[in-house]
């Protein structure tokens, strides 16, 4: 046995036709660092094991598999202190992380199509991004371009419209789906409470 067997929980697995990728975590002092296993698919022989160079906060929220079905192209991502990061899977494990630039993201929410190529990654400031698994890597394409989180709440008072900040903010909710001819769909949802006085 090697000796990440006793550090590693694996999570998430990704076949491909090359090899068969177990990912995971293996605990680090002050986070989680992403392990991946990838084995020969028919005969689950080791090809390799390796811890990949990540901080990552919380294993289960930060991390995910994108993929295009059973093809060569599949990337892990996460959110590490605010930047969305992703690796390629080769069997050698030897691809380097990259980081996506100018964004700072604080959220990654799996809308039911990873295994689409597509995630939204939430920024600090509540908005969405639309990421999509791409030959060489992963790319937007598409920006909820408003913060429904600035929304405001109105009311009238003495037949004077007054509007205020909501208290707790709008916490939106993403869905996501294939269509019968293979499109998929994202989509934000939100509700705006009223209140007449």
């Amino acid at each position: 046995m090697h000796e990440f067997s006793s550090l590693v929980v694996h999570t998430k697995v990704a076949l491909t036709p090359s090899a068969l990728y177990l990912v995971g975590i293996a605990k680090s002092m002050e986070s989680y660092t992403l392990h991946v296993t990838s084995l020969v698919p028919e005969t689950g022989e080791l090809i390799m094991n390796a811890n990949i160079p990540s901080s990552i906060r919380d294993p289960i929220a930060d991390l995910y598999v994108l993929s295009n079905g059973i093809s060569e192209n599949n990337r892990v991502v996460w959110i590490e202190q605010g930047s969305l990061k992703h690796v390629s899977l080769v069997p050698e494990l030897n691809a380097k992380p990259v980081a996506v630039k100018n964004s700072e993201f604080g959220l990654l929410v799996d809308v039911g199509v990873t295994d689409n190529g597509y995630i939204v990654a939430v920024r600090k400031d509540g908005s969405g991004r639309i990421i999509k698994l791409v030959e060489n890597g992963v790319k937007s394409v598409y920006d909820f371009k408003d913060d429904v989180s600035l929304l405001l709440f109105s009311f009238t008072l003495d037949n004077t419209t007054l509007y205020t900040p909501f208290e707790d903010g709008v916490q939106p909710v993403y869905t996501g789906n294939v269509d019968e001819t293979g499109r998929v769909h994202v989509a934000r949802i939100y509700w705006v409470p009223r209140v007449k006085v």
